[in-house]
C-alpha cells in the first residue's frame, strides 16, 4: 500500500442477536454502545456472566454467538482523494459485511488470513464505516464424525480457541493507486524466481482508460540479504489489461545464506510498482533460500534428511480465546517448543496469523499448516469450494515464509468421496507450488499422490487394540519400533498425535484462568474431591499420574527415534488440551504430555483387563510393589482368574499383566506389570 490509516481504538457498537440490524438500517444510524478493537466481545464483557459448567471444556465467562455491529467515522485526506481504499482486518472471526455510509460494499469470510474489503475511491472528508460480524455464520468447517462433538474444528470450536466475535491484530484503511496483488518468491537455491500480479483499478465502467496511452511502468525490487548490501533491480513491464503477470529471475550472490533448522537465515524483498516515476503500490515480504523435497521415505531440507520432532498447536490460548497476532506471544509459545528440543509444529485444523510464521522463520521451526476444517469432504459443494479458497489464500498470504514447509487439507477427514477430493488437492498444489510438501488429511487417509502421510498406527496406543496393545501386552522396554508401519507406505511416514495420556488436573491452576474462560471443570473436580474428603490428595494424584505419563511419553518418543526410515512424530501437545470430552489439565514445564480427567471422576481409578474402571483399595507390600486387596466387594477380583487362589479378604496379589494404573492413589508410584 502507499499509505495506511490505523483504525484501532474505540468505536460505536451494538449486539444484534435477533438479526434486526439490516431491516432497521443500523448501518445508517449511530450505535448506542462502544467497544475497543482489536479485541473480542468476550474480552469486553458485553454479555452477562455465565454460571453454567461442563466437563467437556473450559467455560466462557461472557460468550456471544450471533451478529454484532462495529462502527467508526474516518476522514479521507485531500492527498488520498485519487486513491483506492481497502479495509484490512488481520484476523476477524465470522462472516464480515462492510457498509460505507450505510451502503453495503463488500463481504469476506476467511478464518485463515486477513480479510480485505475493497471500497474503491472515497470522496475527501468524513465517512462512516460499519462492520457486521456474524460468528454464527461459517461454512461447515467443524461438522466432524464425532456424534457428541459436532463442531470441533480448532479454527472455531469452544473446545479450543472459542468461537469469539470481534477483530484482533491490525485494523487499517490501506490506500493505493493500483495493486501488487501477488508477490511470490521461489528460492530453492540462489537462483530465485519472483512472480507478481499487477492489478489495475479503473472507475470507467464501459471504457476503462488505465492501460491506454503511453506510460513507463517498471517493477523495482529491493532485496535485503542478511549481512549483505542491498540489491536493487528495475524490471520494465507492459500493462495491456487490468491484470498483468510478471516473472523475474535473479541469481543471488554466493554469500547469500540458506535457511535451515540450525541456521535460519531470513531475507527480505520489497517490490514497488512505478508508473512514469510515481509509485502506484508497494509490497514487502520476507523469504528464505531453501528447498524441500522427498526421496523415498525421507523428507529432505536443502538436500539433507530431516527427522520431525513435532508438537501440535491447537489454537488454545485461554487468556484471550484467540491466537496472538504479535511476535512476543509466538516467541513464548514457539520458544517453549524449541527449548524442549522440538523442530516442528503442526497447526491442527487452523492456520495461525502472520506473526507465527515470522517467529518460526527466526527460530528455524518447520510448520505444518491446515485449512480450517475437521469435517466430511465431497458432500457439501460450499464447503469444498471454501477449502480450496482458503488454501489459495493461505499460500498467497504466507507462502514466502521459509518455515511454511508442510500443507494439508485438515484433521482426520471423512467421507466416501474424500479420497478423490484429496488426490485433486495434492495433485493441484504439487503442480502449482513446490515450496512445500503436501498431504491429504492429517491422520488419514493414505493418498497415492501425497508426499508424506501422518498415521495413528505408529504409536503405543492404537485405538481398539485392547489387551493386545503395546503397553497392555508388554512392559516398558527398549526394543519396540514402528518398522512394520513404515514398510506399509512408500512415502515419508509421520506418527499422528502420539502421547494421548491422561493426567490428573493441577487444581492450583484454577486461579490462573483470569481471561475469557474459567476452569469450571477444575472446580467441579475440586468440589467433588472435597465432598469425598480427598482434597488433600489432589496434588499427589496429579504428580503420580504425571510421572506415569512421562514414562509413557519416553516410551513412545524413543520407539520413533529408533525406527529406520521413519520421518518423525507429532506429539498431541506440550500444553493444556481443554476439550473434546476431557476436562483440562496442564501439559506444563515439569511434565511432558497431555493432562486431562480420566472418566470424568475425581477418584483414584484402575483400568483392568476387562476395561472396567473400579475403585480398588491400593496398598503396598514391603518391597513397595502395589497389590489389590482382594475382597468380596471387589468386582474386578471376582472376574479375574489370574489372582492367587485362597487369598480371601486381605489375601493374594493380583498378577494380571494387563493392569495399568490410570490415576494413582496418594503417594503411590506403581509400575505394572508387578
Amino acid at each position: 500500500m502507499l499509505s495506511n490509516l490505523d483504525l484501532s481504538g474505540t468505536r460505536s457498537f451494538a449486539l444484534d442477536p435477533k438479526g434486526v440490524g439490516l431491516e432497521q438500517d443500523w448501518a445508517a444510524s449511530q450505535l448506542a454502545d462502544t467497544i475497543v478493537l482489536p479485541g473480542s466481545v468476550d474480552e469486553a464483557e458485553k454479555t452477562p456472566l455465565t454460571t453454567t459448567a461442563t466437563m467437556a471444556h473450559l467455560s466462557r465467562r461472557h460468550p456471544y454467538i450471533g451478529k454484532a455491529r462495529y462502527q467508526r467515522t474516518i476522514t479521507i485526506a485531500a492527498e488520498q482523494g485519487d486513491l483506492f481504499h481497502w479495509l484490512f482486518l488481520e484476523r476477524p472471526h465470522g462472516q464480515v459485511d462492510l457498509y460505507v455510509d450505510g451502503i453495503k460494499v463488500a463481504r469476506d469470510e476467511s478464518l485463515s488470513t486477513p480479510n480485505r474489503f475493497f471500497s474503491g475511491k472515497l470522496a475527501v472528508g468524513e465517512h462512516v464505516l460499519t462492520m457486521q460480524i456474524d460468528n454464527s455464520r461459517f461454512e461447515a468447517v467443524g461438522d466432524s464424525h464425532l456424534p457428541r462433538n459436532p463442531d470441533v474444528a480448532h479454527s472455531k470450536s469452544d473446545h479450543t480457541q472459542t468461537n469469539w466475535n470481534g477483530v484482533v491484530g491490525r485494523l487499517e484503511l490501506q490506500s493505493q493507486a493500483a495493486g501488487i496483488a501477488r508477490l511470490a518468491v521461489f528460492a530453492p537455491s540462489r537462483s530465485i524466481r519472483i512472480e507478481l500480479e499487477l492489478e489495475a483499478y479503473d472507475t470507467e465502467t464501459f471504457w476503462p482508460t488505465f492501460w491506454k496511452g503511453e506510460h513507463s511502468d517498471i517493477v523495482r525490487l529491493t532485496l535485503h540479504l542478511a549481512g549483505q548490501e542491498k540489491l536493487v533491480v528495475d524490471h520494465p513491464v507492459q500493462i495491456t489489461s487490468a491484470l498483468t503477470h510478471a516473472t523475474i529471475t535473479l541469481d543471488l550472490p554466493e554469500a547469500a545464506r540458506l535457511w535451515g533448522e540450525f541456521d535460519p537465515v531470513v531475507h527480505q524483498i520489497d517490490a514497488e510498482w512505478l508508473r512514469d516515476g510515481q509509485a502506484l503500490d508497494r509490497a514487502t515480504s520476507q523469504f528464505g533460500i531453501r528447498s524441500i523435497t522427498t526421496e523415498g521415505r525421507h523428507i529432505l531440507l536443502n538436500g539433507r534428511r530431516i527427522f520431525l520432532r513435532g508438537t501440535l498447536d491447537c489454537a488454545i490460548f485461554p487468556l484471550t480465546g484467540y491466537p496472538p497476532t504479535d511476535r512476543d506471544g509466538w516467541r513464548k509459545a514457539m520458544g517453549t517448543a524449541k527449548a524442549y528440543g522440538l523442530n516442528h509444529i503442526r497447526f491442527h485444523s487452523y492456520c495461525p496469523p502472520k506473526a507465527a510464521f515470522e517467529v518460526a522463520d527466526e527460530l528455524g521451526l518447520i510448520l505444518h499448516v491446515e485449512t480450517p476444517i475437521w469435517a466430511f469432504l465431497g458432500t457439501d459443494p460450499a464447503l469444498d469450494r471454501y477449502i480450496h479458497a482458503e488454501a489459495d489464500r493461505i499460500v498467497a498470504e504466507y507462502g514466502n515464509h521459509p518455515s511454511f514447509l508442510m500443507f494439508t487439507v485438515g484433521n482426520e477427514v471423512y467421507g466416501g468421496r474424500m479420497h478423490a477430493f484429496l488426490e485433486r488437492f495434492v495433485e493441484g498444489w504439487r503442480s502449482r507450488d513446490d515450496r512445500r510438501v503436501y498431504n491429504g488429511g492429517s491422520g488419514w487417509p493414505t493418498t497415492e499422490r501425497a508426499q508424506y502421510v501422518s498415521k495413528p498406527e505408529p504409536r503405543s496406543h492404537r485405538w481398539g487394540e485392547g489387551l493386545g496393545s503395546r503397553l497392555n501386552a508388554r512392559p516398558l522396554e527398549t526394543r519396540t519400533d514402528w518398522s512394520e508401519w513404515v514398510e506399509k507406505v512408500p512415502m515419508a511416514l509421520v506418527s499422528h498425535e502420539i502421547g494421548q495420556w491422561c493426567v490428573y488436573p493441577d487444581l492450583k491452576e484454577i486461579a490462573k484462568y483470569t481471561g475469557v474462560v474459567e476452569a469450571r471443570n477444575f472446580m467441579m473436580v475440586r468440589d467433588d474431591l472435597a465432598a469425598k474428603g480427598m482434597l488433600g490428595q489432589a496434588d499427589s494424584f496429579m504428580r503420580n499420574s504425571g510421572a506415569l505419563q512421562t514414562m509413557l511419553y519416553k516410551e513412545d518418543i524413543e520407539a520413533a527415534l529408533r525406527t529406520p526410515d521413519f520421518a518423525g512424530f507429532q506429539l498431541l501437545g506440550l500444553q493444556d488440551f481443554p476439550g473434546q470430552w476431557h476436562g483440562a489439565g496442564r501439559r506444563g514445564r515439569r511434565l511432558l504430555g497431555r493432562k486431562a480427567l480420566c472418566h470424568a471422576q475425581a477418584v483414584p481409578r484402575i483400568l483392568c483387563a476387562h476395561r472396567a474402571a473400579v475403585a480398588c483399595r491400593w496398598l503396598r507390600d514391603a518391597s513397595g510393589r502395589g497389590f489389590c486387596r482382594r475382597s468380596a466387594d471387589c468386582p474386578l477380583c471376582r472376574r479375574c482368574a489370574a489372582c492367587r487362589s485362597g487369598g480371601g479378604a486381605g489375601g493374594g496379589q493380583c498378577r494380571v499383566p494387563a493392569w495399568r494404573m490410570v490415576i494413582a492413589g496418594a503417594g503411590s508410584r506403581h509400575r505394572w506389570p508387578a
